[in-house]
């Protein structure tokens, strides 16, 4: 009878012993399950902040892009005008020298029939 409880508390001793072994790597399974699960939320936050500034990004391109074509556009119409001023100007150009030329013959038919004039009393 000593016998049977000698070998019952052994093995009662040797199961508290894998109780306790167990229970160890329980809290150590529990905690390592805590810290993958905030390294889970850390990562989910990083991709969160990096999908938004990958939106700002993408945000910030295209209000780039519409500038530029903005920019194109005006730059565009700025030379079409430029282009519609200087063909105005060259057509004022030679209305100014075609006038100034009709003057000056006026002002030389003026001058000879002048000098005729003075001719015909001398």
């Amino acid at each position: 009878m000593e016998e049977v409880v000698r070998v019952l508390k052994s093995e009662t001793e040797t199961m508290r012993a894998h109780a306790a072994r167990a229970d160890d790597r329980c809290v150590e399974l529990e905690r390592l399950r805590e810290e993958l699960l905030a390294a889970l939320d850390s990562e989910r936050k990083e991709r969160k902040e990096a999908s938004s500034t990958l939106m700002s990004e993408r945000r910030r391109a295209e209000m780039a892009e519409q500038a530029r074509n903005k920019l194109q556009t005006e730059l565009g119409e700025g030379r079409r005008l430029m282009s519609e001023h200087s063909q105005a100007s060259r057509m004022m150009q030679r209305g100014l020298e075609a006038q100034i030329s009709s003057l000056r013959h006026d002002r030389r038919q003026q001058v000879i029939g002048y000098c005729s004039e003075l001719s015909k009393w001398a």
